[in-house]
């Protein structure tokens, strides 16, 4: 069985610096699938800003924009369950496909061990993470099988960008066309929009 990428999160909104990660986690590792997995409720938040089901909408959006592989898909397996779902899970539920590795931010790779059933993952599942420009990837951790790709994508956070369109501020540089035209359309994040102009 081959490599198969997984790539979790809120997405809330899925941006370009997502989409620039996968793409360069895809061209590394070149994994026979790769699945995009939009969170139904992350463990590490309080709260999200949008539905499930429009950050899974929106995640569909910006893959259409990003990708033409047809390997390469949103997965509602976590909307699907209706409650947060654990890093394990995942791994249980997608390890007949082939060997998992998991795409995770470069701010996280500490807090793995924390995670729930935290030794498990630190020493026996694969996580990838993709170099961003400025944020420098944790040279001391935990994690027995970690891959760290090069990369120099920049951009907003999710959060940045949600502070963008409350304050009005034009985002699509930051985000895929098809995403910025679903926040228009549902009128999400609070801003006055008509950012597709």
């Amino acid at each position: 069985m081959g490599k198969i990428l997984v790539f979790g999160g809120s997405f809330d909104p899925p941006h370009k610096g997502h989409m620039q990660a996968l793409r360069t986690a895809y061209d590394y590792l070149q994994p026979e699938e790769a699945f995009v997995l939009p969170a139904y409720h992350s463990p590490n938040k309080v709260k999200h800003s949008t539905t499930p089901l429009d950050r899974l909408q929106m995640t569909t959006a910006a893959l259409r924009d990003s990708f033409k592989e047809t390997n390469v898909s949103v997965h509602p397996y976590e909307i699907v369950k209706k409650r947060r779902v654990y890093t394990h899970e995942v791994l249980e539920r997608f390890s007949s496909y082939g060997e998992v590795f998991f795409l995770v931010g470069s701010d996280l790779i500490k807090d793995i061990p924390n995670w729930v059933e935290g030794a498990f993952l630190k020493n026996d599942v694969n996580f990838v993470v993709v170099e961003r420009s400025g944020i420098k990837v944790p040279e001391v951790h935990e994690l027995q099988h970690l891959t760290v790709v090069p990369g120099r994508h920049r951009g907003k956070s999710s959060t940045a960008i949600r502070e963008m369109l409350r304050r009005d501020e034009n985002i699509s540089k930051y985000v895929p066309e098809g995403v910025v035209k679903y926040i228009d359309k549902n009128k999400l994040y609070g801003g006055k929009y008509g950012l597709v102009r």
